[in-house]
């Protein structure tokens, strides 16, 4: 299954190429399908409140909090 895409590409792609893709994406044994899943609960275990994605978000937070001074504290 092609992935890829080109804005400036003359290449078309037929509809049984588009046909045949969604098929592999719709059978549910597909291992496309199952790698998608797994992506999936990767992707919301690091979102969660103590997940990576999380921690770092907060971490980046606190560090801008210490680094850019507040309007009010520089009497602005």
């Amino acid at each position: 299954m092609k992935t890829d895409y080109e804005a400036n590409s003359d290449y078309v792609v037929s509809a049984r190429m588009i046909e045949n893709g969604l098929k592999i994406l719709m059978d549910m044994n597909s291992e496309l399908r199952k790698k998608t899943k797994e992506m999936q609960q990767i992707s919301r275990s690091a979102t969660i409140d103590g997940g990576s994605s999380h921690f770092s978000l907060g971490r980046f937070i606190d560090d801008m909090i210490v680094v850019i001074p507040c309007e009010q504290e520089s009497g602005a």
